[in-house]
């Protein structure tokens, strides 16, 4: 890939400098958390100061913060690091406050208590949390308790009521942390990205394109040594820390406390197979809702934090068969295949780390379990020896 220029600008997003000559930029983007960045640059540079803004070349979706800057001085000059995060960063800056709903027991819920549906499309649960802590007054939930001081000029898309149909609760947590655990427990995305033809910061749903083998309606992406289209990767398939099956423990006390087993699995898991945990789940104190349906929605969302995890990370290929924003992007789902270990599988982009130096650059990627909703081929072949 060509050497990026730097664009540095103010919140607002007037253009302040532009950066064309550094020893160094890593960039990392997250498909479901703040990604981050850090730049190296010899000498100083004018605006580069916490509180703005970098992009790379004219691309709105590579952007980030600038959170903290270092000069260093010796006998060779100065030099200057600035890191930070990705745009999406704007979201740790808040915390979910409860609603004025009584009813919602104390907690922003979503659905809210006194609605008719008892579920919401993850799009809609994650632009509400957004739009509550972040958006202008027309995009936040019409029970919300409205506080001027907390109103940014991030405009929440319009949701298309996509992603997998579920409900939520949150009351003083970190807006990033909640956005992560609802998005991985439905695999969706999100992000804050600039629009540079409107001049705004947009936040919006991420659902990624199906790239793998096993589809005809996209062009199809391969990653494997075998096509050259990386050089190297390493595979990690790790049940250490992996659960099936929860008790949650609702209100009440001793005899009178309900209890309720909870699984994600498609049937109960048996003998052997059987990862039990137990959940305190007590804190649920939504009296309309404080029931056995309230307990496996709130178990089912904390089994998803004791996954097994199957997590990829490959070196993309310079020059390859697929280039990176061009045939893919971060969250697309590939086919990975490698004869040696005996892998052939579809698999989320869930991370993409670019790196660049004066006369070399570098594509990491890290790719996690593709949807269960999803058709996967998985095949075993033999090694092969060579």
């Amino acid at each position: 890939m060509n050497i990026p220029s730097i664009k540095i600008l103010s919140p607002d997003l007037q253009l302040l400098n532009e950066v064309d000559l550094y020893t160094s930029l890593q960039l990392t983007r997250s498909w479901q958390g703040v990604g981050s960045f850090e730049l190296h640059i010899i000498g100083s540079q004018k605006n580069i100061s916490a509180g703005n803004l970098i992009m790379l070349d004219n691309d709105g979706h590579r952007a980030g913060i600038i959170r903290a800057v270092t000069k260093t001085v010796d006998v060779n000059g100065i030099t200057t690091t600035v890191t930070g995060q990705t745009l999406d960063g704007f979201t740790a800056q808040r915390v979910i406050i409860p609603s004025t709903n009584s009813k919602n027991g104390g907690y922003l819920a979503l659905p809210s208590a006194t609605s008719s549906n008892k579920t919401l499309p993850a799009e809609t649960i994650i632009k509400a949390f957004a739009g509550a802590c972040l958006g202008s007054d027309t995009s936040r939930p019409s029970y919300y308790a409205l506080d001027t001081n907390r109103r940014t000029d991030i405009h929440i898309a319009v949701t298309k009521g996509r992603g997998l149909q579920t409900n939520w609760l949150a009351r003083y947590d970190a807006l990033n942390e909640i956005l992560q655990s609802v998005s991985e427990y439905c695999d969706c995305g999100w992000e804050i990205y600039i629009d540079l033809k409107n001049r705004i910061l947009v936040f919006d749903y991420m659902e990624g394109v199906d790239r793998s083998v096993n589809q005809s309606d996209n062009s199809r992406v391969i990653l494997s040594r075998d096509y050259e289209s990386i050089d190297s990767l390493t595979y990690t398939y790790d049940k250490s820390g992996y659960k099936n099956l929860a008790y949650c423990g609702g209100i009440g006390e001793d005899f009178n406390r309900l209890y309720l087993a909870v699984t994600n699995n498609s049937s109960t898991p048996t003998d052997l197979n059987r990862f039990e945990v137990f959940e305190d789940c007590g804190s649920l104190e939504i009296a309309e809702t404080e029931t056995a349906i309230s307990l496996s929605a709130e178990g089912k969302h904390k089994l998803k934090e004791y996954k097994l995890t199957e997590t990829l990370t490959a070196e993309i290929s310079q020059g390859g068969s697929f280039r990176y924003l061009e045939q893919w992007d971060l969250g697309d789902l590939v086919t990975v295949s490698d004869r040696e270990i005996g892998l052939m599988q579809d698999l989320r982009i869930t991370e993409v780390s670019e790196s660049y130096e004066p006369d070399s650059s570098k594509i990491t990627v890290t790719l996690g379990t593709a949807p269960e909703r999803l058709s996967r081929i998985i095949k075993k072949f033999k090694p092969t020896i060579r």
